[in-house]
């Protein structure tokens, strides 16, 4: 498919649903775009981009032979919001493809995607259903604003919202984590003993950082058997069953001897970044349902935070969820008392429900707020800064937000 789309198909016809078709057969998503063509031109080349582009090549190609292979459009309705973008568009010939063009323009637009395109496979899921899009010249703005994803597809979470809280010990109200902060530089036995006085003080896990990294399989394993016993240690002198997440972001051929050290070792959870290392990556590790899986936001980020270009965040996660993440992170915002949008229900089909995570400046202070925005308590709180600038120290401000946590559910 052309950048400029110089030629729209004879059959436009095998590029629009049809009562015969099955929707079981599909994935449908929704796409919010600029474009400097009319809504039809414009779904049909998005269509066109993505699925069998040419459908007719004298003496090779049947005409409607490949039908079942065209992503088909459910809807294209005009859309408000800007239009302005930082993108120009690419120059491209108009007048020889026939094809109504002026000012910029926003379109909802709602492809149906056929699941025969390798849907099925975890590394084809968003190759699949944006791949190539983005590219194309006459497109100033996008973003994936929704994706409804049958409920074949994908392992889903292996634990899910009741697994993390029986793994970690917490059966009601928001899980309390620290991330290893500095993530570099420190020694072994620091790193332990924060792990610990934060254990020790009333948090229910502690995580890796995802800058962390090792110079090799030997350093991670020490790493790990250190933080262990940090972690076992706080469950004898508390009682409670306290939590240490690994950090799996690695290298591919790291990956099978660091997934054993972890299992081996008796760590509760892996971090791993489907945006670095692939969403097969993360559905490989979820289907040996050995521990619960945290996705990580590192370069995924990129994809959801620019209004213009973007996956929404709410999409995004929902992907890695039904690739199976057991916990996946909310936007650094969400969770604000300035922010409506609540975080969206669990799709009917789903085959599980992940625990979102809550990022960014949280404190007890803002227990209420979160609550509100998420619906219910089933969540974690991911919380640095406010316990380690905490005038009192770190100890007492661990035990000071536990204490506020515990203090919610008997309101």
């Amino acid at each position: 498919m052309s950048t400029g789309i110089l030629h729209l198909p004879e059959r436009a016809d095998l590029f629009h649903w049809s009562d015969a078709l099955d929707p079981r057969d599909y994935v449908r998503a929704t796409y919010v775009v600029t474009s400097l063509h009319d809504g039809e031109a414009t779904a049909i080349a998005l269509a066109m981009e993505q699925s069998a582009a040419t459908t007719a090549i004298a003496g090779y190609v049947e005409p409607g032979s490949l039908h079942a292979h065209t992503i088909r459009i459910c809807a294209v309705d005009a859309a408000g919001g800007d239009v302005r973008s930082e993108v120009a568009p690419f120059e491209f010939n108009a007048d020889r493809a026939g094809l109504p063009t002026g000012q910029p323009r926003n379109w909802r637009i709602t492809l149906a995607i056929p699941l025969r395109l390798s849907l099925h496979k975890p590394t084809q899921l968003l190759n699949g259903v944006v791949g190539d899009i983005p590219r194309l010249g006459f497109i100033t703005r996008f973003r994936l604003d929704a994706l409804a994803l049958p409920d074949t597809l994908g392992p889903g979470p292996g634990f899910g919202v009741a697994g993390v809280r029986e793994r970690f010990g917490c059966a009601r109200g928001p899980l309390l984590c620290r991330a290893q902060r500095p993530a570099v530089g420190l020694d072994l036995d620091t790193m332990a003993r924060l792990h610990h006085d934060t254990l020790a003080s009333g948090f229910h896990l502690v995580k890796d950082c995802e800058m962390q990294a090792f110079a090799d399989n030997a350093a991670f394993a020490a790493h790990v058997r250190r933080m262990v016993e940090a972690r076992d240690a706080a469950r004898r002198e508390t009682g409670e069953h306290k939590g240490y997440v690994a950090n799996l972001i690695c290298e591919p051929d790291e990956l099978v001897e660091r997934w054993d050290i972890a299992c081996r070792l008796g760590v509760d959870g892996a971090l791993v970044a489907p945006g670095l290392q692939g969403l097969g990556t993360l559905a490989a590790l979820a289907k040996q349902r050995r521990m619960p899986l945290l996705a990580n936001n590192s370069l995924a980020y990129l994809f959801s935070r620019h209004p213009g270009w973007s996956i929404a965040h709410p999409v995004l996660c929902q992907v890695f969820e039904r690739m199976g993440a057991d916990v996946v992170l909310t936007a650094g915002e969400f969770g604000l008392d300035t922010l409506r949008e609540p975080w969206p229900p669990p799709a009917a089909s789903a085959p599980g429900r992940a625990m979102p995570m809550l990022m960014g400046g949280k404190h007890p202070g803002g227990l209420d707020d979160y609550r509100r925005a998420l619906g219910n308590d089933d969540y974690m709180i991911n919380v640095v800064t406010w316990v380690d600038t905490h005038p009192e120290g770190l100890q007492a401000a661990a035990a000071h937000f536990r204490r506020a946590v515990d203090a919610q559910q008997t309101d």
